[in-house]
């Protein structure tokens, strides 16, 4: 997982990955802070992977933050 976060690091230097892609590998580390900000610029991007974040299990280490709540209040899926 860390070798991939790093590759899209990399990738993210030269061109835009997907945030959904960042947010999740951020996420599976553990770290809420940076898959929520990634997840804010997918927000952003009004992204249709949005749609899943609710249903997604890769999301559900989220799910008790309350700063999740906002992206899903925005796409009308807050609990």
């Amino acid at each position: 997982m860390v070798k991939r976060l790093k590759y899209l690091l990399r990738e993210s230097q030269s061109r835009s990955p997907s945030p959904k892609y960042l947010a999740l590998a951020w996420a599976r580390l553990g770290d809420k802070g940076r898959a929520l900000e990634w997840l804010g610029r997918e927000y952003a991007e009004r992204a249709e992977a949005l749609l899943y974040l609710k249903v997604d299990p890769r999301y559900d280490g989220l799910l008790d933050d309350p700063r999740f709540v906002d992206p899903l209040r925005q796409t009308c899926f807050a609990p």
